[in-house]
């Protein structure tokens, strides 16, 4: 299967890819001396930590943008389609020789293998029928509406969902994954992050645990994989009882076999809100409030751009605070931080 590079222009086609790919926000990222650049031709935006204070929650600072276009495109939805069938059918029907990526091969099966949670409810569960369903899925089905394919997930944990993204067994990892540079490291995690979290426990009311120094000694459930799992054990003293996945540890915790539960705060929320968790409780502030990215493998540069660029569209959209109130949630301060950003900046006020 022949493949088109994007940014090289090889004929009318390709120079069309450009011509549509130049407009949205994330081709790519350039190395300034001030730091990392999102650009394209017109707007770039510096790109922060995601430890940034003046949006908490999210890379992005909105003082730092430094030009502005005067007129943006004002049907967002049909150019991102628009360069997603566009690719599809160039990558299916170009002449030129070149080694397959995984476009190329979502186009030849005609489906994308994308990675979510099956236990983590609603970002990610299964339903009566067996079906992995949630938020996540949904923004799945999203990615492959616009390209044209069927979807196919498969359930992945925190300990193996990188491991299925380098071997080949799933295209796109969209599973509850906390962004961090180590992560960074192994796989492509896209800009700009699409969801966020904090770390909390969840625990029985009597237990009146009021501050992470109670934990010191407690045995402390948690998932093999997570990262919050060390800085709750050597900052705070937790022993942690490591479980695959979130069904055995609830189990776990109802038996007493530990005192609490670490894990995300949008987890636990989710949870608490169900009568059988009634006498439980969320008791301590949320620390270490961290965006969530979706990942590629590492190389694969058209994939991960495509899929940047629909990320933009779900803020831009405010795709994800809908689904959000779809699926019962309040609509998280990041959630909303973002689409109201990226609304301001990207989307004039005559297309609004």
């Amino acid at each position: 299967m022949a493949r088109i590079e994007y940014g090289r222009v090889a004929g009318t086609a390709s120079a069309a890819i450009d011509s549509f790919t130049e407009r949205l926000p994330l081709p790519g990222l350039d190395s300034g001396e001030n730091g990392v650049y999102i650009t394209r031709r017109t707007i770039p935006i510096r790109l922060q930590s995601v430890s940034s204070n003046s949006i908490p929650g999210t890379p992005f600072n909105d003082t730092d943008a430094i030009t502005k276009e005067e007129q943006f495109v004002k049907n967002y939805a049909s150019i991102i389609k628009s360069a997603a069938v566009l690719l599809l059918a160039i990558t299916l029907a170009a002449g030129a020789t070149a080694s397959a990526d995984v476009l190329d091969r979502i186009a030849e099966r005609g489906k994308i293998v994308v990675g979510s949670k099956a236990d983590y409810r609603p970002y990610g569960y299964l339903d009566e029928g067996g079906n992995i369903v949630g938020i996540e899925p949904d923004l799945a089905r999203d990615v492959a509406d616009t390209l044209g394919v069927d979807l196919e997930l498969v359930a992945v944990t925190a300990s193996n969902r990188m491991e299925f993204l380098e071997q080949g067994k799933i295209d796109v990892l969209i599973g509850t994954m906390t962004d961090t540079a180590e992560r960074r490291g192994v796989i492509n995690i896209l800009d700009p992050d699409y969801y966020s979290s904090g770390t909390n426990i969840m625990a029985r009311k009597e237990s009146n645990f009021v501050s992470w120094e109670d934990l010191d000694g407690v045995p402390v459930c948690g998932i093999q994989g997570a990262f919050y799992n060390r800085k709750t054990s050597e900052e705070f003293g937790a022993e942690i009882v490591g479980f695959t996945g979130t069904s055995e540890v609830l189990e776990a915790l109802k038996q007493g076999r530990c005192a609490a539960f670490v894990y995300d705060d949008s987890f636990l929320v989710s949870r608490l809100q169900q009568d059988e968790w009634s006498e439980y409780e969320m008791p301590l502030e949320t620390i270490d409030d961290s965006p969530w990215g979706i990942g590629v493998a590492t190389g694969e540069d058209r994939l991960a751009r495509l899929i940047s660029g629909m990320i933009v569209k779900w803020h831009v959209d405010g795709r994800i605070v809908e689904l959000e109130k779809e699926y019962g949630l309040e609509p998280t301060p990041f959630a909303k931080r973002m689409h109201e950003f990226f609304v301001n900046e990207f989307v004039p006020e005559d297309a609004r």
